[in-house]
C-alpha cells in the first residue's frame, strides 16, 4: 500500500514538473536565440565600424574628404536601415516567445485540470474501497 502510494506521488509530481520543465526550456532557447541575434548584430556593426574607421585613414586630401564624408552619409543610412531590422528581428522573437509561453502556459492548466479531476476521481474510488 505504501510503495504504491509513494509510487502515485512520485508520478503525479512529475506530472506537475512537466510544464515547469518545459517552460524553464523554452526559455533557455529563447535567451539563446536573443544572445545568438546579439552577437551577429554586435559583428555586423563593429564590421561597419572599423570598415569605417579604415575609410577615414584613407584620406589625405580634400577629394578623399569629400568622398569620405559621402560614404560616411551612405554608412549613416545603411546603420539605420540596419537597426530598424534588427529591431523587428527582436521583437518577433520577443512575440514567438510570449507565444510559445502563452501556449505552455494553457496546457499547463489543462493538465492541471486533467490531474485534479483523476485525483479526484481516485480518491472517491479509494474511499468506495474503504467503505
Amino acid at each position: 500500500m505504501f510503495t504504491e502510494m509513494l509510487s502515485q506521488s512520485n508520478a503525479q509530481l512529475e506530472q506537475a514538473m512537466q510544464p515547469a520543465r518545459k517552460l524553464q526550456s523554452a526559455m533557455v532557447n529563447h535567451v539563446a536565440k536573443v544572445t545568438d541575434f546579439q552577437m551577429e548584430a554586435l559583428k555586423g556593426y563593429s564590421e561597419l565600424g572599423l570598415d569605417d574607421l579604415r575609410a577615414l585613414q584613407q584620406v589625405q586630401d580634400g577629394n578623399s574628404l569629400q568622398a569620405y564624408v559621402s560614404r560616411h552619409a551612405e554608412l549613416m543610412k545603411t546603420i539605420s536601415e540596419k537597426m530598424s531590422g534588427d529591431m523587428q528581428t527582436l521583437m518577433q522573437l520577443q512575440r514567438s516567445f510570449g507565444e510559445e509561453v502563452q501556449k505552455l502556459t494553457q496546457e499547463g492548466v489543462e493538465k492541471a485540470g486533467e490531474t485534479a479531476r483523476k485525483q479526484a476521481s481516485q480518491a472517491a474510488t479509494t474511499v468506495k474501497k474503504s467503505a
